[in-house]
């Protein structure tokens, strides 16, 4: 069984370019869906490609909220996601970015300040908590989503990680013990508790 605190998982996991990992976003897609927000962006102005990375959400100056909130779900589900649920939540993106930037409070009041009508859950929710730069009881806000839940849940890479659950429900409950078991195993490794995150998205699943 592999470990992640052992070589040469730690070393690989200390040196992944966390701020390159980049997402090219369907446009034809995207472009029906934007008009639902108010927003002007380039790809209604006829862009046929358009990329968005990691290092600008975490670091562009964008102009309004609502703007990084839109890019945020557009690099999360390049291909429109599932359903009508990033339709719910660009209808509500003026509401979604006034909960996005109230950071000071627990996790729990976080996750609760998103509106109901949004359909905001854990894996969008953790999405804007990260690029936002939350913290949490300390502990820098990190992605979790249902491939990383996987991951973690099938005890593959050591026991460093407790199991998030089985359901999203059990994965907000368990968040705040997500992030303090990333950032103490990150730190044991000299890596970013990003790196660590991103690791277990991009390669976790397949080595054993």
């Amino acid at each position: 069984m592999p470990n992640i605190a052992s070589s040469p998982y730690s070393s690989i996991v200390a040196n992944i370019p966390v701020l390159g990992h980049t997402i090219k976003v369907k446009c034809d897609i995207w472009k029906g869906l934007i008009p639902l927000t108010g927003l002007r962006h380039p790809i209604l102005s006829g862009q046929t490609s358009y990329e968005i990375s990691r290092k600008k959400l975490l670091n562009h100056s964008y102009s309004t909220k609502e703007e990084k909130c839109l890019e945020i779900l557009m690099w999360g589900y390049s291909s429109g996601g599932r359903g009508t649920n990033i339709s719910a939540a660009l209808s509500n993106l003026r509401a979604i970015a006034v909960a996005a930037s109230a950071c000071c409070g627990t996790w729990s009041q976080f996750y609760a300040g998103f509106p109901r009508g949004s359909r905001i859950g854990i894996s969008t929710a953790t999405k804007i908590a990260y690029f936002f730069h939350c913290s949490f009881s300390g502990s820098r806000a990190l992605i979790l989503d249902e491939q990383i839940a996987k991951v973690i849940n099938s005890g593959r890479w050591g026991s460093q990680l407790s199991q998030v659950g089985g359901s999203r429900s059990q994965w907000a409950t368990n968040y705040p013990a997500y992030l303090n078991e990333m950032n103490v195993l990150a730190a044991s490794i000299s890596a970013k508790p990003d790196q660590v995150e991103l690791f277990l998205y991009l390669m976790g699943p397949h080595f054993r």
